[in-house]
């Protein structure tokens, strides 16, 4: 009887001893513990008690942990209204409607007034002058049609502008050239000095002679 003991120990030892072991999912002799997958923490919404007794849930961001409210936001502060593309009719410049019009300027008064004849014009550009029909005061250069329509100190009209009749200046006789230079000579005024033209003594100043159409002091 002891014997059969003995026996029936050993074989249970044996049996445990070369018992293989189970395979793993990973490979062979490796055995791994396969646990529950990485646990998802859900944070649970936080409680609020009120006064009177009763619990409100509040929710929680669970990618922040903390509450959120149900509440809309609060309203921004309004920004500054858009500047507007219209430009006001205050801002435009003067002289210009509300439609972006023009005004024409205002018409001249005296020197360039339009004129028709000598009495349209005032008495400081008196002279009414038929080619433009502008009033000017009859200074040298102004458009004239006789020597009417020049003042005192240009008082040759000729090729319908007025002249003073200084030397150089065109003339038609020796009435459109002037004290200084009274000669006219081929169409121009000359004082009669040395080298100037002459037709005859007369066209030369004094102690000068007109020798071979030129003015001298050679031959007076």
């Amino acid at each position: 009887m002891r014997h059969i003991v003995y026996l029936s120990l050993g074989l249970a030892t044996l049996t445990a001893c070369v018992e293989p072991e189970k395979p793993s999912g990973f490979g062979f002799g490796v055995t791994a513990t396969a646990g529950p997958p990485p646990a998802i923490t859900t944070a649970a919404p936080a409680t609020t008690t009120s006064t009177d007794g009763t619990t409100t849930d509040t929710p929680i961001d669970s990618s922040t942990g903390t509450t959120t409210s149900g509440a809309a936001p609060p309203d921004l502060p309004a920004g500054d209204p858009p500047s507007s593309s219209t430009t006001s009719t205050t801002d435009l410049p003067e002289g210009t409607g509300g439609l972006g019009s023009t005004t024409a300027p205002p018409a001249p008064v005296g020197e360039g007034q339009l004129c028709f004849e000598d009495d349209d014009c005032p008495g400081q550009a008196p002279y009414c002058a038929d080619d433009d029909h502008q009033c000017h005061d009859g200074d040298e250069g102004d458009p004239c049609d006789n020597d009417g329509d020049c003042a005192d100190f240009t008082p040759s009209c000729v090729d319908h502008l007025c002249y003073d009749g200084d030397e150089g200046d065109p003339c038609v006789n020796d009435h459109d050239c002037g004290p200084t230079s009274p000669a006219c000579v081929d169409q121009q005024c000359w004082d009669g000095q040395q080298g100037d033209p002459c037709d005859s003594h007369k066209d030369c100043a004094p102690f000068f002679g007109c020798d071979a159409g030129t003015c001298t002091d050679a031959n007076p």
